[in-house]
């Protein structure tokens, strides 16, 4: 053989050996890439998610503010002030909780000035302080008007429940909202932190910007449920029903989910029957929250035959549950006769409509459409106004020297992805 031959097959093989070797490069390269972004990613999972404002069962004044992180977060800062630059100063080392492995970290708001627009950001790690971020803090305990709103049933389907919480959202700036109310069947199941987790993620929007109260669902999980802990963390809670005054009108949260026994179910009544006694003589208006509807057979028949004399008997103003995936408003519900398990006579005022004065019976609401899949309407004679739509209740107190009246608005968005639509609306005046 030539050694011109010898010298061609050798820079074959060179070649052929080159090729090889990049070969092998390139699929090192794919099975452990290079990541450039590193540091930004790990600067990510300690930036704050699922910033909630909750408040302890009343509207005092004081709140919680809580978060989670995707990393242990070893340092986190909360600071806030009335204005954008923070020349308050007023900084608060967080609290840390692990709950079923959510890194999760609260801080307590006892110093507020009433009705005013606070600035906060929050600080992980010694790192920078993450964006600026705005709250609305609650109005004075005797405020002349306000106004809340009322909505159930966010479980399941995350997308229109994201849809719904960003129409509110955008809603709360136009109509100055002070705090919201949800009627229970939070999550899917109250037991699997993951969903809570996702659920603070979908609704952060809202819940960033004004304080919620939440009612207990069946789906929270009972007695295992993890709400209390994702909305109170390291705080104490004995009772999963409770009242407070709020502008001279009582808020009562009911439990009706049935796990207790016997001896506490009428420990609850008992409350209850003294509570509205209480606040009958106090407050203009009372509105009483709970999850299972009481004029449907959907709910324990003990509950509809305890409950609703109490509501008639001290004037009870409205009732707003859930659990029913729809809107759904009776008219003035005189009395109700349970029969059976199944059956109940309900005798109502059907004179009026929409317009309310001097109203001595209850009106019952159900507001179940925040993200569940939706039922089918039931026409009854006793339902002045029912729909199949995902939706929220806007309700507005205001006080004149003549007269105090509430409005109740109820908006809602068709399909996910249409505007909101009006489609209630009733005044009630003393």
């Amino acid at each position: 053989m030539s050694y011109k031959c010898i010298m061609e097959n050798s820079k074959k093989q060179i070649i052929l050996v080159f090729i090889l070797i990049l070969l092998i490069l390139s699929n090192i390269f794919v099975l452990i890439p290079f990541d450039f972004n590193n540091g930004d990613l790990d600067v990510e999972r300690y930036n704050p998610k699922g910033i909630r404002i909750t408040t302890f069962q009343n509207l005092n004044g004081t709140v919680l503010v809580s978060w989670f992180t995707e990393e242990n977060s070893q340092n986190p800062i909360f600071q806030y002030s009335l204005d954008q630059s923070f020349s308050d100063n007023n900084a608060i080392s967080a609290r840390y909780f692990n709950i079923d492995g959510t890194f999760t970290y609260s801080v307590i708001l006892n110093d507020l000035i009433p009705n005013s627009t606070y600035y906060y950001r929050i600080k992980s790690d010694n790192q920078n302080y993450g964006e600026s971020r705005i709250f609305k803090s609650l109005p004075v305990v005797d405020s002349v008007n306000f106004s809340f709103i009322v909505y159930g049933d966010s479980r399941t389907l995350r997308a229109p429940r994201s849809e719904l919480t960003n129409e509110i959202s955008d809603f709360s700036l136009i109509r100055n909202l002070d705090f919201s109310i949800h009627s229970g069947d939070i999550v899917e199941d109250g037991r699997i932190q993951s969903q809570w987790d996702n659920y603070f993620i979908d609704t952060e929007i809202l819940y960033s910007k004004i304080p919620g109260i939440f009612v207990e669902g069946n789906h929270e999980g009972g007695l295992n449920t993890l709400m209390y802990e994702n909305l109170f963390p390291g705080a104490k809670y004995s009772q999963r029903y409770y009242s407070f005054i709020f502008g001279n009108c009582g808020f009562i949260i009911l439990n009706s989910n049935g796990y207790y026994d016997v001896s506490i179910e009428e420990e609850q009544k008992d409350w209850l029957n003294q509570t509205l006694y209480e606040y009958s003589q106090l407050n203009e208006y009372n509105f009483v929250f709970l999850h299972h509807p009481l004029l449907h057979n959907r709910t324990k028949s003990y509950l509809r035959e305890d409950w609703p004399p109490l509501f008639e008997r001290y004037n009870v103003t409205c009732v707003f549950c859930g659990h029913n995936h729809n809107y759904e408003r009776s008219y003035p519900i005189i009395n109700q006769t349970v029969i059976d398990e199944h059956t109940s006579l309900i005798e109502y005022n059907a004179t009026e409509k929409y317009n309310y004065r001097y109203l001595s019976d209850p009106i019952y609401i159900v507001s179940g459409g925040a993200g569940a899949p939706l039922y089918n309407i039931h026409e009854y004679d006793f339902i002045a106004y029912t729909n199949s739509t995902y939706h929220f209740c806007m309700i507005d107190i205001e006080r004149s020297i003549i007269d105090t009246s509430i409005s109740i608005e109820v908006w809602a968005m068709p399909e996910v992805g249409r505007k909101l639509t009006l489609i209630d609306n009733i005044t009630i005046v003393i």
